[in-house]
C-alpha cells in the first residue's frame, strides 16, 4: 500500500518538476545582469507565446516550439535554439537616435518620421489570417501654447507593404497582399508628449523602479546610462490610460482586451523628463477578442475573432518646423508610392517565417489569379455588395442628370 502511495506520489512530482524546469529560463542583461521584464517570446513560425514575468521568467515553452526568438526593444533580438539555458542573456542595441533639427521660428511643431513593423494576427475557431506589414508614418507635435492646431499624436500612414497568410481548417493555405477589413491595433497608440521621471531613476547610472498597480506591475522604468526605458501595463490602472488615450474608448466600450503592454525607449535623458525629442523607439504588445462587430460578420464562423498584434516603431528624423508649413503638412494628401520605404540600417532581421511570407506574395502573378480564381464566399460578397451600391448610384446620378 504504502510503495503504491510513492509510485503515484512520483507520478506526479515528476511532472511538476519538470514542468518547473521548463519555466527556469530567466532573460537578463548581458551586462548588468538584471531580469527583463516583459520581453516578448515568439515560436520557430514567428507566432508569438508570451511575455517574461517582472523577474524576467520564461514562460512555459513546449519543445516543439523552438528555436524561439525574444525580443525587447532596445536590445538585439535573441535566439534560443532548445531549453536548458538558466540564463538567457540579452544585449543592449547601439542607440541612432537622431538628431533634432530647430529652426529659428517663434512657434514650432516637432515633426517625426518612423518606421514601422507590425506582426498581427486573427484568429477564429476556423480561420487564422497573420499579417505582416512595414510601413512609414509621421506624427505632428506643436508646441505648448500653440493655439489653432493640434497635430496629430497617433501615427499617420505615409507608405505601406502588407503581406497576408490566410488559414483555415479546411486546409487552406493561401497569401495576398490585401484584406477587406483592418483588424490591428498598431494605429492606436501614440506618441507621449512628456513624462516625468520616476524619481529612482533620475540620476545617471543605473537604476530600477516597479511601480505597482491594484493587482500587478503598473510601470516599471529602467536606466542604463543615459538611455531609459519605460514598460506600462495600461490594464493594471486606470490611470495608466493616458497613456493610450484613443484606446480608452474601445476600453469602455465592449473590446474585451486581454493584454495591452507599451514600452517606450528614450535616449539623451539628462532631465526629470522624458519627451518625445528622447523618443527613439517604441513597441506595444496588444492581445483583444475582436475588434468590433465588423470582424464577427466577416467569418461566419460560431465563435469570436481574437486579435494578436505586436509591432515595433523606429524614429528615423525629427524636425522644428513653423506652424505653417505644419498645417502644410497636415493638409497632404500622400498618394500611393509618394514615400520610400525608409528601412533603418542595423535593425534585427526578419523572422525566417516572415521573409517566408513576403517571398511568396512577391511570387504572386496577381493578374493570372484574378482571372483563374473564384472569390472566397465568406469575403466576396463584402467587395460585390460595396462594387453593385456604387455602380447603382453611379446610374442613379446619370439618370439624374439626364445622361444615359
Amino acid at each position: 500500500m504504502i510503495f503504491r502511495q510513492i509510485i503515484i506520489l512520483l507520478a506526479i512530482v515528476i511532472p511538476l518538476g519538470m514542468q518547473a524546469q521548463k519555466q527556469a529560463s530567466v532573460v537578463v542583461d548581458a551586462a548588468s545582469g538584471e531580469p527583463l521584464a516583459k520581453a516578448s517570446v515568439f515560436d520557430r513560425k514567428g507566432n508569438f507565446i508570451g511575455l517574461t514575468s517582472t523577474s524576467g521568467r520564461m514562460p512555459l515553452v513546449e519543445d516543439e516550439s523552438y528555436p524561439i526568438v525574444i525580443r525587447y526593444l532596445g536590445y538585439e533580438p535573441k535566439t534560443v535554439k532548445r531549453q536548458g539555458t538558466a540564463r538567457i542573456r540579452m544585449s543592449e542595441s547601439a542607440a541612432q537616435l537622431p538628431e533634432v533639427v530647430v529652426r529659428s521660428d517663434i512657434r514650432k511643431a516637432l515633426h517625426i518620421l518612423g518606421y514601422m513593423r507590425e506582426y498581427s494576427t486573427l484568429t477564429t475557431y476556423t480561420d487564422t489570417v497573420v499579417l505582416f506589414r512595414e510601413k512609414m508614418v509621421d506624427f505632428m507635435l506643436p508646441e505648448q501654447g500653440v493655439r489653432k492646431f493640434s497635430g496629430w499624436s497617433l501615427p499617420r500612414m505615409l507608405s505601406c507593404r502588407s503581406y497576408y497568410r490566410f488559414r483555415n481548417a479546411e486546409g487552406l493555405d493561401s497569401v495576398s497582399d490585401a484584406f477587406p477589413d483592418h483588424f490591428s491595433w498598431s494605429d492606436w497608440v501614440c506618441i507621449p508628449r512628456r513624462i516625468p521621471l520616476s524619481e529612482k531613476v533620475r540620476a545617471t547610472g543605473s537604476a530600477t523602479d516597479t511601480i505597482r498597480g491594484k493587482w500587478a506591475m503598473s510601470r516599471l522604468w529602467r536606466r542604463s546610462r543615459d538611455r531609459v526605458f519605460l514598460d506600462v501595463d495600461i490594464l493594471t490602472d486606470t490611470v495608466n490610460r493616458r497613456f493610450v488615450p484613443q484606446l480608452s474608448s474601445f476600453i469602455k466600450d465592449d473590446i474585451d482586451f486581454r493584454r495591452l503592454d507599451v514600452r517606450y525607449v528614450f535616449d539623451n535623458c539628462n532631465d526629470n523628463a522624458v519627451t518625445a525629442d528622447n523618443l527613439s523607439g517604441m513597441s506595444f504588445n496588444i492581445e483583444s477578442r475582436g475588434r468590433g462587430r465588423n470582424l464577427e460578420r466577416l467569418f461566419r464562423s460560431p465563435g469570436p475573432a481574437y486579435v494578436d498584434t505586436y509591432a515595433e516603431l523606429y524614429i528615423i528624423d525629427k524636425e522644428y518646423i513653423p506652424i505653417k508649413e505644419a498645417k502644410q503638412w497636415e493638409k497632404f494628401a500622400m498618394e500611393k508610392g509618394d514615400v520610400a520605404m525608409l528601412v533603418p540600417d542595423g535593425l534585427p532581421e526578419l523572422p525566417a517565417s516572415t521573409r517566408e511570407l513576403i517571398a511568396r506574395v512577391e511570387n504572386i502573378d496577381v493578374t493570372d489569379i484574378r482571372l483563374k480564381t473564384e472569390i472566397d464566399p465568406r469575403i466576396g460578397h463584402l467587395v460585390v455588395l460595396k462594387w453593385d451600391i456604387l455602380s447603382r448610384l453611379k446610374r442613379m446620378g446619370k439618370a439624374f442628370i439626364g445622361l444615359k
